[in-house]
């Protein structure tokens, strides 16, 4: 309901809403350190390749690419790389995508064993290579860390 107002208003504060911050994507540079990863299905290879930036002498993600000669799934693989690529350059935390990446599940694709584990889909086990690039990279972002102390 309106309040009436019967005096002049003088002055007034407008409330600002606190944004969040966002982080301006990251430009490529023209040279930039990958990682290829292997997988290998019953009947076709995938090749995982994840480039990685330094910033401020710490690396982080910054694209991730998939080769294969399969053109059965090139249309979603190709869609998933440009997605996490595009969030790998926003800096935004960026570990919890190899997780969620890990929880898709694939009637037609999965349940196959690898490296000791169950992977229920392709997506799931790109996930799981995600997430061990991540460990590798926070373990040679202390390494340098330490290496700077001494």
């Amino acid at each position: 309901m309106p309040t009436s107002i019967e005096q002049t208003i003088t002055s007034f504060n407008v409330k600002k809403e606190e944004l969040p911050i966002v982080y301006a994507p990251i430009e490529r540079p023209d040279i930039l350190t990958s990682t290829t990863y292997k997988i290998k299905s019953l009947d076709q290879a995938f090749y995982i390749s994840i480039s990685d930036i330094e910033i401020e002498g710490k690396l982080y993600p910054y694209e991730i690419f998939v080769n294969t000669k399969s053109v059965n799934h090139m249309a979603y693989l190709t869609a998933i790389t440009r997605l996490v690529s595009a969030f790998f350059r926003t800096r935004y935390p960026y570990e919890f995508i190899a997780e969620e990446l890990k929880q898709i599940h694939d009637a037609k694709d999965g349940n196959y064993f690898k490296r000791g584990m169950n992977f229920p889909s392709l997506i799931a086990e790109i996930g799981y290579i995600l997430g061990k690039h991540f460990q590798d990279l926070n373990s040679r972002n202390s390494m340098k860390k330490d290496i700077a102390q001494d």
